[in-house]
């Protein structure tokens, strides 16, 4: 067969209707495609007026940094991308800058976590009332809690920065 348009599919099986004489056959050219949404995820209805986004507060986020929200304006102002996401279509969520998914740890403290091609584990569940949670922890809405400040390393237009020839010898 000849396709002359393309074909979306998830799984594609062929059946022969007939056997083949030579026992082989070829498959010519195939493309697959996967749409890929790039997001801000952010809560407008936390604090009337203010809307905070989720972001990961590093440069070079790695596994296990947490993700935190912040004012979306400060967000934006950064300028390197730690507040974008990416939606793919096995329902994970990844980080844009590192490719790492949306996940949590032992303490369910919302974390980057490394992505499985074959299973993902960190699959996003959209509830009835559009929140967010975990298929495996569907019970466990994401969000953020209110007891705590910026992460300590937030660094913004006003912040004083200093250089120094003593070198830092402590792993963060």
């Amino acid at each position: 067969f000849i396709f002359n348009k393309p074909i979306f599919a998830k799984r594609i099986r062929i059946a022969m209707n007939t056997p083949l004489q030579q026992e082989a056959f070829a498959i010519d050219f195939v493309r697959f495609y996967e749409k890929r949404t790039t997001m801000l995820i952010r809560n407008q209805n936390f604090t009337p007026g203010t809307q905070l986004c989720m972001l990961v507060n590093s440069a070079n986020p790695k596994e296990n940094d947490r993700v935190e929200f912040m004012d979306c304006t400060k967000c934006i102002q950064i300028g390197d991308n730690r507040e974008l996401w990416v939606s793919y279509t096995d329902r994970t969520i990844r980080h844009l800058k590192s490719s790492l998914c949306l996940g949590f740890d032992n303490k369910f403290d919302v974390v980057l976590r490394k992505c499985i091609e074959s299973d993902p584990v960190y699959r996003i569940f959209v509830n009835a009332d559009s929140t967010l949670s975990f298929q495996s922890e569907k019970d466990r809405i994401i969000s953020m809690k209110t007891d705590k400040e910026l992460g300590i390393n937030y660094v913004n237009k006003m912040t004083d920065i200093t250089a120094t020839s003593t070198a830092d010898n402590v792993l963060y």
